[in-house]
């Protein structure tokens, strides 16, 4: 058995070969090329603390943020969903959020990182998290940065979704 040319693995052998590249018809290189990114990807992702999505409004950041959540076993944060939450709830900062909510205005900084504060307890200890919808602005980015290192968590990935402006105005346009 010989270990893998680009990662030294040795799982491009057997079986996974066999399904893989008689059902894909994939040359051995091919095959090994992919399975060694895929497993690469996935012995990195273990050591990811957080990962945020960010980019345009429609270029599918929650769909995206969503699946690799599930995929990952990651905890899915959607900063509207907890907003919506937190506004459910008969206190003072939820109370404050169905006011600002009800407004129909653009929540302040400094509410959506208090909000943001009183939430972090919600994510499992250990487990990664996946971050839709916030930071917006690098004031944002900043705090979270700082309370996610304080919180122990430093290994960050930043996804951008980079979509055309046509195809992110037509994806909106569909939704209303």
């Amino acid at each position: 058995m010989r270990p893998c040319r680009l990662c030294g693995n040795l799982l491009h052998i057997g079986y996974m070969y066999l399904n893989y590249v008689l059902a894909k018809k994939y040359s051995y290189l091919k095959f090994a090329f992919e399975l060694c990114l895929r497993y690469n990807m996935f012995k990195a992702m273990d050591m990811i603390d957080a990962i945020f999505f960010i980019g345009p409004q429609g270029s599918g950041k929650g769909t995206q943020a969503k699946t690799l959540a599930q995929k990952l076993g990651f905890f899915y944060w959607e900063m509207g969903g907890i907003i919506r939450e937190v506004a459910h709830e008969d206190s003072d900062i939820g109370r404050k959020a169905k006011d600002l909510h009800d407004q129909g205005i653009l929540f302040p900084d400094d509410f959506l990182l208090t909000v943001f504060k009183y939430r972090m307890g919600i994510i499992p200890e250990g487990k990664g998290v996946i971050f839709d919808g916030i930071p917006r602005r690098v004031g944002q980015a900043q705090f979270v940065l700082d309370h996610l290192k304080a919180e122990g968590r430093s290994n960050l990935v930043t996804i951008f979704l980079d979509v055309p402006k046509e195809e992110s105005l037509s994806r909106l346009l569909k939704r209303a």
